[in-house]
């Protein structure tokens, strides 16, 4: 293992048990380190749409793993749709169910389907302590609802606030990029925020290196299901 300040993920698995991890520098490689490991924990729920019909062969998978209580030795774990190792389809009910989990850990769940979250609220799975960053706690055996409904959509122009001209290569993005991603502008100051959940966002603007403007943010967006909001 290099030396340096990278950080690295020592992941332990065991049929039947849920993963434990610990983060650890490239200047710790050499420490010792004690996982626990404890029975796995599942998470079961049903995808429908914003009529409450059941959505069928959705892929459900885990896109966030974190400690319930903040442990400077566990940073969090993230995945997208190809490598999260937890993942399901959703019955011609709709239902779905996740095995393999660790108990005590806050769960972010996505949806890999052209439409979106309405409630991007993560959840704590088989929590026994109260969780921070406003996640939900839930039993194990408890079943839950996923709404998937159209995305909104975020357009907009960035023009340099002196000369109102237009800004090129601008990175603008949400406050929550997995939940809204980013863009760059083109030749004439333009971007396109897709796929994002109904909400009120806070947009940022950062510049190309070297340039003399600094960053900015744009708040209280407001988008409702399915709406494209433009002139931002």
């Amino acid at each position: 293992m290099p030396r340096g300040e990278v950080a690295y993920h020592l992941i332990a698995t065991a049929a039947g048990y849920g993963i434990a991890w610990v983060t650890l520098k490239a200047s710790e490689a050499e420490s010792w380190f004690i996982l626990p490991m404890t029975p796995a924990a599942q998470v079961r729920g049903r995808v429908v749409d914003a009529q409450g019909r059941p959505l069928a062969g959705v892929k459900v998978f885990v896109a966030d793993l974190r400690p319930v209580e903040v442990d400077p030795s566990m940073s969090w774990l993230s995945f997208d749709e190809k490598t999260s190792p937890w993942w399901a389809r959703t019955d011609r009910d709709g239902r779905f169910r996740i095995g393999g989990l660790p108990q005590d850990a806050q769960v972010g769940l996505r949806c890999a389907s052209r439409l979106v979250r309405r409630d991007v609220t993560p959840f704590a799975v088989y929590a026994s302590k109260s969780g921070d960053f406003g996640y939900v706690e839930r039993a194990v055996e408890d079943e839950f609802t996923i709404i998937l409904v159209p995305p909104a959509v975020i357009e907009g122009r960035v023009v340099s606030a002196d000369t109102q001209q237009p800004a090129k290569g601008v990175n603008v993005w949400t406050a929550d990029e997995a939940l809204g991603g980013s863009a760059t502008t083109d030749a004439q100051g333009k971007f396109v925020l897709r796929n994002l959940a109904p909400g009120s966002y806070a947009l940022s603007a950062s510049p190309p290196e070297n340039s003399d403007y600094v960053n900015c943010i744009r708040r209280n967006i407001a988008v409702k299901e399915g709406e494209r909001v433009t002139k931002v």
